[in-house]
């Protein structure tokens, strides 16, 4: 029953990984109690029949296949984002630059649950890679600064203060600053990066 559901669902949504466990539960728990249905994930997980990412599960296959049309616009979603770097759209933006696309949002949603792209707050979208990049300026800076204001960040990042603001949240959240007060210092998971041992002469 659970495995026919899921199939169904990937059938119904192909741009989806799959339903979310959650779901599965919720709509058979008059049939299947919610703790056989977990332990029947769990088992089909660990026997390689069943596959996840996050709270959604997929049984077809590990890995989700776009055809060549969904390809092609998924690389323009992400060359558009590139183009923007940290000043990044809003979701809502960003989808209104692909109009008569309706595969776009599912698109976006896939890239946002592999975390090709980010959300960071108030909803706004920038590549993971963009976002990576920021680790050599912020440690730079921090070899001379005790602490940083969104001001500091425009210089550092070239980022507006309404761009600037949610990364420094962002930031904040990977543990690359942390606030105090109006500022942000050093975060603990923002280390200088460790110098290369010299070849032995």
């Amino acid at each position: 029953m659970l495995e026919q559901a899921i199939l169904e669902a990937e059938k119904a949504q192909p741009l989806r990984f799959g339903p979310q466990k959650s779901e599965l539960k919720s709509k058979n728990d008059s049939r299947i109690h919610p703790e056989t249905a977990e332990a029947w994930f769990q088992a089909e997980l660990a026997n390689g029949a069943l596959f996840a990412r996050g709270d959604r599960l997929r049984r077809s296959s590990p890995e989700l296949r776009l055809g060549p049309k969904q390809e092609a616009l998924r690389a323009r979603l992400l060359a558009e984002l590139e183009t923007r770097g940290l000043s990044g759209p809003t979701q809502k933006e960003f989808l209104e630059g692909f109009p008569g696309e309706p595969d776009a949002s599912e698109l976006l949603q896939l890239l946002l649950a592999d975390e090709t792209v980010l959300r960071l707050p108030s909803d706004i979208l920038g590549l993971g890679t963009s976002i990576e990049a920021l680790r050599a300026p912020l440690i730079a800076y921090f070899e001379t600064h005790d602490d940083m204001t969104v001001a500091n960040l425009k210089d550092v990042a070239g980022v507006s203060r309404k761009q600037g603001v949610p990364i420094l949240e962002h930031l904040d959240r990977l543990g690359w600053t942390a606030r105090r007060g109006d500022v942000r210092v050093r975060g603990s998971r923002l280390l200088p990066t460790p110098p290369s041992d010299s070849p032995a002469e």
